[in-house]
């Protein structure tokens, strides 16, 4: 399930689909059952330092098994990804979703590296988002905003 189609569900059904960083199986596990004790759907985001840390095929293979566990929908997700290499790797493994992050990068350069994975997820069928443009401290929302 992509995760468009699941929060376009929720929303016909007057329910929500929770985003919730986890960080091993114990975390993943308690996620997963709160979500099947509300009987809601759920996303489960993994950071790019824990695809790291527990290695990918890893991670990949517990969030697989503990997603047919649950009696409700789960996508996972990699959230705010700069690596490439890595979104695409977490594409062809158990990730439904990846949202890419070149917020880093000249504006030009990260329409590109943006529309790289934007094509490669298509031809997957799975779901990208991105970050566009550059990360705003504090400083600036106020500045931008008065």
């Amino acid at each position: 399930m992509q995760i468009k189609e699941m929060l376009i569900n929720a929303g016909k059904n007057g329910a929500a689909a929770g985003a919730f960083n986890i960080l091993n199986y114990t975390t993943a596990r308690a996620v997963i059952e709160a979500a099947d004790s509300c009987g809601c759907p759920v996303i489960l985001q993994t950071s790019v330092s824990t695809v790291k840390s527990l290695g990918l095929e890893a991670l990949g293979g517990m969030l697989n098994q503990l997603k047919g566990l649950s009696a409700q929908p789960v996508v996972v997700h990699l959230d705010h990804c700069r690596d490439q290499e890595l979104a695409r790797r977490c594409l062809d493994g158990f990730w439904d979703s990846v949202m890419i992050d070149g917020s880093h990068l000249p504006m030009e350069e990260n329409i590109e590296f943006t529309k790289e994975i934007a094509d490669y997820s298509a031809l997957l069928r799975k779901t990208m988002r991105l970050r566009a443009g550059p990360a705003m401290s504090s400083a600036s929302r106020t500045t931008a905003s008065a």
